[in-house]
């Protein structure tokens, strides 16, 4: 019985599919580090901010605040950026061990997402 959700594609192309999901996902790990180091950014901002600031200057409480907001804003916007190049490595890691054109489709749609989103 044939499948008919099989990628018909060279044994150099599924090398070269598997060599670019493993750098998305690098990248994509690399960019929730990021976020991550943003998120703490802003936590501290806030704490030691409202601890030093507010002794130097009058409203020093008030600047540490909306620099809080304003990095854990920049955190969620940024964040389906690398978790959608995250899903786009995982779906074609699984999409050429599979052989499987369906998962691939999935695949490239999470690469169709992840390219608005970085073109926006």
């Amino acid at each position: 019985m044939e499948n008919d959700n099989q990628i018909l594609i060279t044994p150099e192309a599924k090398e070269s599919l598997t060599v670019a999901a493993k750098w998305a996902k690098f990248l994509a790990i690399m960019g929730f580090i990021g976020i991550g180091f943003m998120v703490m950014f802003a936590f501290s901002s806030l704490v030691l901010g409202k601890i030093l600031l507010s002794r130097m200057i009058p409203n020093g409480g008030l600047v540490s605040t909306i620099y809080f907001v304003i990095f854990l804003v920049m955190a969620v916007v940024m964040f389906p950026v690398p978790l959608f190049l995250y899903r786009f490595a995982v779906h074609t890691q699984l999409a050429v061990v599979a052989d499987d054109s369906i998962i691939m489709a999935e695949s490239l749609g999470w690469m169709k997402k992840y390219s608005a989103t970085m073109a926006s």
